[in-house]
């Protein structure tokens, strides 16, 4: 205890008993021992205080660590990403440019605005081949099966 011997604790109970007197030496003794034992508590709780503390602190560094390593490798990924839609962009651009390209080569360019035959809705004549101006929907009443062309038909059909 203390590295202090036998010899040493008997000097120390002489010296307390001339000095505090031998009716008060045994209250004495125990408030120094229930002392003694509250400073133990008191260090035992401060050695234990410290290492949580310092437990934490290891756990947050490794969750800093962690964390940096995982934005890393979201930068990573971003940029990844990114190159892969900036070649598949290029790709994309340089097909266009072909098939421009190639439409101006061909000289079969249609003028602007035109994209092929377009119906009027005044036609009368539906996709179907029947006479929507009837309403009967009936194949067999079609300007072709009659021997007419549409322009007669849709003549026909506003007169």
């Amino acid at each position: 205890m203390f590295g202090m011997g036998w010899q040493e604790i008997m000097l120390i109970l002489v010296i307390g008993v001339l000095v505090i007197g031998p009716d008060q030496l045994p209250g004495v003794a125990r408030t120094i021992g229930k002392l003694v034992a509250q400073f133990k508590r008191a260090t035992n709780d401060l050695r234990t205080a410290v290492s949580e503390e310092i437990e934490q602190q290891e756990e947050f560094a490794e969750f800093k660590e962690f964390a940096s390593d995982l934005e890393s490798e979201v930068y990573d990924i971003q940029d990844t990403a990114k190159n892969m839609v900036d070649k598949e962009i290029e790709k994309g651009e340089k097909e266009l440019d072909q098939l421009e390209a190639e439409i101006s080569d061909s000289g079969d360019s249609m003028p602007s605005g035109e994209y092929g035959p377009t119906l009027d809705a005044g036609d009368g004549a539906d996709l179907a081949g029947g006479d929507s101006a009837a309403g009967d929907g009936a194949v067999g009443d079609s300007a072709e099966e009659e021997g007419t062309s549409a322009a007669e038909a849709a003549q026909k059909e506003s007169a």
